[in-house]
């Protein structure tokens, strides 16, 4: 990866924080940006479009006198010229930001006419994971893939700022905390229902509302980005990433990810090195 960063010509978008360009291509600057713990940065705004996945970290975001806690997994989209305010938690946030120039954003971003959206940890998992493992491979195929999941994000978040709106209730934020903190220790319906104060019912219909999938999806798919980030980071033992992640062992974790990925653990962490 830095040797494409090295062969980038263009500077890097005015943004806070460190930043390295991955992608400078057809009206899209990705860049991996870094935002130091404690930081706080008043009223501004950026010169063009933006999205931004949340790899690492939580900070706060104020826009249109409202607060909105944005921790890894969450996704955001700001028109150029929108402004907002930031405050850094007590670690470093580390983002993928993706700057689009005016051309590529209106045909890039048709039904992305909302100002800002702001999408849930768990929204759209799947590219973050993707995004993430391209800019780790870092080989010549990454940047085509890269501008592919971006372009994807872009029509997945206009088609989701199109659905109905419905506001995401207290209970639901809590009960996923405590999913994204406990996934690994095999909790149940019952027990978000009953950490959250509602029915289970309840939790399924609202999970399938916000998130498209049920509890039990959305805990699967927290246990194999769990195991794929260990998979693809470190040598330990499948068996053991497969116990750390949640699974009953390590033949559930292989049928999970050949259901998910078509590929073993084993091969996948081939295909990573």
């Amino acid at each position: 990866m830095d040797k494409r960063r090295q062969d980038v010509s263009r500077s890097v978008p005015a943004t806070f924080g460190t930043s390295q360009i991955v992608l400078c291509r057809n009206g899209l600057t990705v860049s991996t940006v870094t935002l130091n713990a404690g930081l706080k940065f008043g009223a501004h705004a950026h010169v063009h479009d933006q999205l931004c996945v949340v790899l690492e970290g939580h900070y706060e975001e104020n826009c249109d006198a409202r607060a909105f806690a944005l921790r890894a997994g969450s996704v955001l989209w700001r028109r150029a010229g929108k402004m907002h305010a930031n405050v850094i938690g007590g670690d470093d946030v580390e983002v993928i930001l993706v700057d689009i120039e005016p051309e590529r954003s209106r045909r890039l971003c048709p039904y992305l006419a909302s100002p800002t959206a702001y999408f849930m940890p768990g929204t759209f998992d799947e590219i973050r994971r993707e995004l993430v493992f391209e800019l780790h491979r870092s080989d010549p195929a990454s940047c085509i893939a890269i501008e592919g999941l971006i372009c994807l994000l872009a029509a997945r978040a206009g088609r989701r700022c199109t659905l109905p709106k419905s506001a995401m209730p207290e209970w639901l934020s809590k009960a996923v905390e405590l999913i994204q903190s406990e996934y690994s220790c095999g909790i149940s319906l019952a027990q978000v229902a009953a950490a959250a104060g509602v029915h289970p019912v309840t939790v399924a219909v609202a999970f399938r509302r916000h998130f498209r999938k049920s509890v039990g999806g959305y805990i699967a798919d927290l246990r194999i980005a769990h195991a794929r980030r260990a998979l693809e980071n470190s040598r330990r033992p499948i068996a053991v990433i497969a116990q750390e992640a949640g699974f009953y062992d390590e033949s559930h974790m292989g049928r999970a990810f050949r259901r998910r990925f078509g590929i073993s653990p084993g091969a996948l962490r081939s295909r990573s090195i």
